[in-house]
C-alpha cells in the first residue's frame, strides 16, 4: 500500500479500559452515633496510633497502580505542599473541601502538621488550607503565619478540624468554616465553630477574622461535624452542626444575612424522637433560594434500618416544613473500608439541588454509603458452638483456625498480648464478627491472605469500659484471612467474639456486600426516588465508600466515591481508588466515568499521625463549566490531598477504547469498546506526517 497507517478513537470518545469498570481532633475519633443494633453500643471509639505489630509503613510492598479511567485525561493535581510535612511525624492530612470561583480555588482538610501531641509540630491549628489563582492547575499552601495563613481571633484561638469550604458564585466570596476552640480567659475547655470570609484581589487572598457562631464549655457538651452553604441568590449563609450535650444531640441551624458577620439563632432541626440518635448534618441552597439540610438519624425499630431525614425552608431559613426521609438503609457502623485507621464505619449523606437551567431544575440529591442486612443473620451467642483459645497463637504461624459460626472465647494474658485466628473465607461472602464480652480497651481486625493488608479494623482504644466491637466484610477473594485481637489497655482478662455468615438477600437490601454507594433525589425534598446504585460496575466483592454528589452548570449530576474494586489480587481488596459517575437524567440511572485517581493507594503501607487517614468524606464541587473532585490519597506513602479539574463539555463525551486494530489483505479491521450503545463513531485515517482524513462515520 506504500503508507504507514495509524488509527485514531472514536468520535467525541476517551479512550478506556474495556471492562474495567474526643472531637475529630488530631489524632482522636470523632464523638457521634454511628449506626445501630440493638445489644451493641454505638458510641465512639477514639485512641492515637496503632496497634500493629507491623512497620507503620511498607512502601514499595505494592507499586503505584496505573488508572483506566479519567484520570488518565485529567491530571491528578497534588493540592497541599509535602515538603512541609515533616517525614519522621508522618505528617498527613485528610478531609478535604474544594470551591471554585473562575480561576479562583480553595481547598481545605485536617492536617497533621497541627497535631501537637508529637513533638516538632509546624502548625498550631490543626487545619490548613491551599489556593489557586489558575483555575486549579496549581496551588499555593497557606504558610503558619503571615496575611494568608489561616486567621484567628484577635485573642487568639485555635481551628481544630472538620473545615468546609463554601463560595458565593455570583460575589466570589469564599467561606472557611470549622470546629474552633475560642480563647477562654477561665482555663476551661471551649469548643465550637466558626466561619471566616476570604476574597481574592489578583494573585492576592485576604481573609476576614473567624466569628465564632457558638461555643460551649465541655461541661456543657460540645460542637461536631459543621457544614456550610452559601445562597447566591440572597447571599444568605447557613452553617449546620450537631449540638452534644451531656446526654442527647440535635441538629441545629444558624444563618448570617450579612456576609458572615454576624448570626442569628440557632434552630433545631431533628425531632426529639431523634434526640441523641442523629450525626453529620449538610445543608443545600437550591435556584430559588430554598434551603435543605439532611442529616443521618440511626433507626430503633426492628428491622436495624438508619435514615437519612431532610427538612426544607422556602423562606430563606425563616421557617421549616416538617421532616421527611429521604432513605432508610443499613449502616455497616463498625468498621471503615480496607486500611481505615480509626475503629468505626461512616455513612453520613451527601446532598447537592441542581441548580441549573435543565428540566430537572430545583431537583434535590442525597448519597451515601450502605451495606448488605446483617441483622437477619446476628450470630446466636446461645447456640453457637465454643472454641476456647489455644496458646501460643501470638502471631501469624501459629494462628488458631476456627469455622465462621463459632464463639470464640480467649484471653488478654499479658498487656502486650496478640492472639491471632485464621478461617477460610469464600469469594462473595460476608462475614460477621462481634466481639461483646471485653475486659479492657482493646481492637479487632481482619488481615488479607498476605497476613498484613488490613481489611476491617473495629474495637475500642479509648473508653473504659469499653464498647463492643463489630465488623461486616464481605470476601473478594477466596483463600485463608486471619482475625486479630489486641490489647489495647492494662486490665486483664477473658474476651468473647461471635462469629457468623450473612445470609444471601435480605428484608429490604440493596447493598451486595459490606458497603455500597447509592443516590437518590427528589423534585421538591419531600416524594423520593428509589435509591439508586452508583457503584454498579463492580462485581459487588469490593468496598465502595463515601460517596458525594454535585450538580454541573449543565445539569448533569456527578458522584466521586472511594472505590476498591481496581486492586490487585494480591492485596485482596486492600487498595483504593476514587472513581466517578454521571447522570444526565435526573439521577434515574448514571454511567460510570471509572477512576479518577490516576495512581492507586494501599492504605496498609501509608504511614500518618493523622485520624481518620482516608477521613470521613472526599469532597466534589461543581459550577458551570467545570468539576472538582478533591481526595485523600497515600501515593507517596502518607495522606495527601489531591484534586483534578474536570471540563464538563469533555465529561459528557462517551468513553471508549480501541480494543484492537489490523490490517488484512489491504483491509484495516478496527475493533472498538464502548460505555454507551448509541452514538456515532468516526473511522479517520492519516498517512505519516500528513493531516488526518476522515473515511466513514458508523451508526451504533
Amino acid at each position: 500500500m506504500g503508507e504507514a497507517l495509524e488509527l485514531r478513537a472514536p468520535k467525541n470518545c476517551w479512550p478506556f479500559a474495556a471492562g474495567i469498570e474526643a472531637a475529630d481532633r488530631i489524632g482522636f475519633d470523632e464523638p457521634g452515633a454511628h449506626g445501630s443494633i440493638t445489644g451493641i453500643s454505638q458510641l465512639p471509639s477514639a485512641g492515637p496510633g496503632d496497634d500493629d505489630g507491623l512497620p507503620s509503613s511498607a512502601p514499595g510492598l505494592f507499586p503505584a497502580n496505573p488508572s483506566p479511567g479519567i484520570g488518565g485525561f485529567a491530571a491528578n493535581v497534588q493540592v497541599n505542599d509535602p515538603n512541609l510535612d515533616v517525614p519522621s511525624r508522618a505528617d498527613g492530612q485528610s478531609e478535604p473541601s474544594i470551591a471554585a470561583w473562575g480561576n479562583y480555588v480553595i481547598a481545605g482538610w485536617n492536617d497533621g502538621r497541627g497535631n501537637l501531641s508529637t513533638p516538632g509540630a509546624t502548625l498550631v491549628n490543626a487545619l490548613n488550607y491551599a489556593y489557586s489563582t489558575d483555575g486549579g492547575a496549581t496551588f499555593i499552601t497557606a504558610p503558619a503565619t503571615g496575611p494568608s495563613a489561616l486567621p484567628i481571633q484577635t485573642l487568639g484561638g485555635v481551628w481544630t478540624s472538620d473545615r468546609v469550604i463554601a463560595v458565593n458564585e455570583k460575589t466570589g466570596d469564599f467561606y472557611f468554616c470549622g470546629l474552633f476552640d475560642p480563647p477562654n480567659a477561665t482555663g476551661a475547655d471551649e469548643h465550637g465553630v466558626a466561619v471566616a470570609r476570604a476574597i481574592f484581589s489578583g494573585s492576592t487572598i485576604t481573609w476576614t477574622r473567624p466569628v465564632v457562631i457558638k461555643s460551649l464549655l465541655l461541661s456543657g457538651g460540645f460542637i461536631d461535624k459543621p457544614w456550610i452553604a452559601v445562597d447566591s441568590l440572597s447571599g444568605n449563609v447557613y452553617v449546620t452542626c450537631t449540638r452534644f450535650t451531656p446526654t442527647l444531640d440535635s441538629i441545629v441551624v444558624s444563618r448570617s444575612t450579612n456576609r458572615g458577620l454576624t448570626w442569628g439563632p440557632q434552630i433545631t432541626l431533628s425531632s426529639a424522637a431523634g434526640a441523641g440518635l442523629v450525626q453529620g448534618s449538610r445543608p443545600a441552597v437550591g435556584p430559588a433560594g430554598e434551603v435543605y439540610v439532611t442529616w443521618k438519624e440511626i433507626g430503633l425499630t426492628g428491622t436495624g434500618q438508619d435514615y437519612m431525614r431532610i427538612r426544607r425552608s422556602n423562606d430563606f431559613g425563616n421557617s421549616w416544613l416538617p421532616e421527611q426521609t429521604a432513605a432508610a438503609f443499613f449502616d455497616n457502623f463498625g468498621t471503615g473500608a480496607p486500611g481505615f485507621n480509626r475503629e468505626q464505619g461512616i455513612a453520613l449523606p451527601s446532598i447537592s439541588v441542581d441548580r441549573s437551567t435543565s428540566v430537572n431544575r430545583g431537583r434535590v440529591y442525597v448519597a451515601w454509603n450502605e451495606s448488605v442486612n446483617f441483622y437477619d443473620s446476628i450470630p446466636d451467642s446461645t447456640t453457637a458452638p465454643v472454641l476456647n483459645e489455644a496458646e501460643p497463637n501470638d502471631s501469624l504461624s501459629n494462628a488458631q483456625p476456627f469455622m465462621p459460626g463459632t464463639a470464640i472465647r480467649g484471653r488478654f494474658n499479658t498487656p502486650t498480648d496478640f492472639d491471632y485466628y485464621r478461617f477460610s473465607a469464600t469469594q462473595g461472602t460476608s462475614y460477621i464478627f462481634w466481639a461483646n464480652e471485653l475486659p479492657t480497651r482493646y481492637t479487632m481486625r481482619i488481615f488479607g491472605t498476605d497476613g498484613v493488608t488490613r481489611l476491617a479494623f473495629s474495637g475500642d482504644r479509648n473508653n473504659s469500659p469499653p464498647n463492643q466491637g463489630f465488623i461486616v466484610w464481605t470476601c473478594p477473594v477466596s483463600g485463608t484471612y486471619y482475625m486479630r485481637m489486641a490489647i489495647f489497655g492494662s486490665t486483664l482478662g477473658d474476651y468473647r467474639i461471635d462469629t457468623g455468615i450473612d445470609a444471601p438477600g435480605g428484608t429490604n437490601q440493596r447493598a451486595r456486600d459490606q458497603r455500597d454507594a447509592f443516590v437518590a433525589s427528589s423534585p421538591n425534598g419531600t416524594a423520593w426516588s428509589l435509591p439508586v446504585m452508583l457503584s454498579s460496575p463492580e462485581p459487588g466483592l469490593f468496598d465502595d465508600w463515601l460517596p458525594e454528589i454535585t450538580v454541573a452548570g449543565n445539569g448533569s449530576a456527578y458522584a466521586l466515591w472511594y472505590d476498591f474494586s481496581l486492586s490487585r489480587a494480591a492485596t485482596t481488596g486492600g487498595e483504593s481508588h476514587c472513581s466517578m459517575a454521571r447522570s444526565d437524567d435526573g439521577g434515574v440511572s448514571w454511567i460510570s466515568l471509572g477512576p479518577v485517581t490516576d495512581a492507586a493507594t494501599y492504605w496498609t503501607g501509608v504511614a500518618t499521625n493523622i485520624i481518620p487517614n482516608q477521613g470521613d468524606y472526599t469532597a466534589l464541587f461543581a459550577n458551570s463549566d467545570r468539576v472538582f473532585p478533591c481526595w485523600s490519597d497515600g501515593r507517596l506513602g502518607t495522606p495527601d490531598i489531591w484534586t483534578a479539574v474536570l471540563f464538563t463539555d469533555v465529561l459528557t463525551q462517551t468513553l471508549a477504547s480501541l480494543s484492537s486494530a489490523h490490517v488484512v489483505s489491504g483491509r484495516a479491521v478496527l475493533v472498538w469498546a464502548m460505555d454507551d450503545l448509541r452514538g456515532e463513531v468516526d473511522i479517520e485515517r492519516r498517512v505519516v506526517g500528513a493531516a488526518w482524513v476522515k473515511l466513514a462515520t458508523v451508526s451504533v
